[in-house]
């Protein structure tokens, strides 16, 4: 589909939006979901979170939205970036090939949340479509760059809820791939991730999401839930419970220093540290949106 630009004005008098391209705005594959109030307000805490992260990247950054996964980060996107361009995810396809109609380096920050576990059809393809678009991401990505990618992580209470519905699954070897309402979805480590990205991707920082909170029902309970919320945002930064998220934020810089062994870099908590990961940084240099 042909590229839509436009820019109207922004949210202060005197300033102007950047250009958005939208690539296509079919809905993602899999159909709309019908979700009920307790799952509504467990993907606005999601939301919310995955924003604020994004928000602190991306402020006067060409930006690549890869996937379109959470259509409210796009909007906060816009609305600070240099540009935005926006690919969704029904133009991504079910196969086991992307190509990205840009040239090399033409990004400064690429992200790509609620996508990446739910590309392919079937787990080959699966897992072929991953490392295609992680290569993807580390073309168009400029040297320095900054790189977000959400997996579904199944070293979590969310991962093992969907174990124990699904045992065969969870007890096979490599990532776990089952039938969701987004269609295929796909849990992978920390550890696997790393192992398959291109050598010019390193891992600086894991942000963990839906830690205490691996049925959204639980933020529906009276005073639980309120709790609930803050134990999620106050745990989101911190390093090893960071690790223990249904969704992992994996923040990857482009051009960094030859990456260790996967299993070294996330065989300990000491080496987590040493090398910054789950570090929430000191400075935020973009506003972002309200806590829930």
């Amino acid at each position: 589909m042909a590229a839509v630009s436009g820019s109207t004005n922004g949210p202060d008098r005197g300033t102007t939006r950047p250009a958005v391209v939208i690539r296509s705005e079919v809905a993602a594959p899999g159909g709309a979901r019908v979700i009920g109030h307790e799952h509504d307000a467990c993907e606005r805490l999601h939301d919310r979170m995955l924003g604020e992260l994004v928000m602190r990247h991306a402020a006067g950054q060409r930006v690549l939205d890869l996937g379109r996964g959470v259509p409210q980060v796009t909007t906060w996107v816009a609305q600070r970036a240099a540009s935005l361009a926006v690919v969704d995810a029904a133009d991504l396809g079910r196969g086991d090939t992307i190509r990205l109609p840009w040239a090399d380096a033409s990004f400064s920050l690429v992200y790509c949340v609620r996508t990446l576990p739910h590309l392919g059809r079937d787990p080959e393809t699966s897992e072929r479509a991953a490392r295609c678009a992680l290569a993807e991401i580390a073309r168009v990505l400029e040297p320095g760059g900054t790189a977000l990618v959400e997996i579904d992580n199944p070293l979590s209470l969310w991962g093992a809820v969907h174990g124990l519905r699904r045992p065969a699954k969870a007890l096979e070897p490599g990532p776990m791939c089952i039938e969701s309402a987004r269609g295929l979805t796909r849990f992978e480590t920390l550890s696997l991730l790393v192992g398959g990205l291109p050598k010019s991707l390193v891992v600086t920082n894991v942000h963990g999401l839906r830690i205490v909170a691996p049925v959204p029902h639980l933020l529906a309970i009276p005073l639980v839930g309120r709790v609930l919320k803050r134990l999620e945002w106050a745990l989101r930064d911190r390093a090893l419970l960071c690790r223990l998220g249904g969704h992992l934020l994996v923040v990857l810089r482009h051009g960094g220093p030859p990456r260790a062994d996967p299993a070294q870099l996330v065989a300990s908590g000491s080496e987590l540290v040493r090398r910054g990961l789950c570090r929430s940084p000191r400075n935020r240099r973009a506003s972002a949106p309200p806590k829930s």
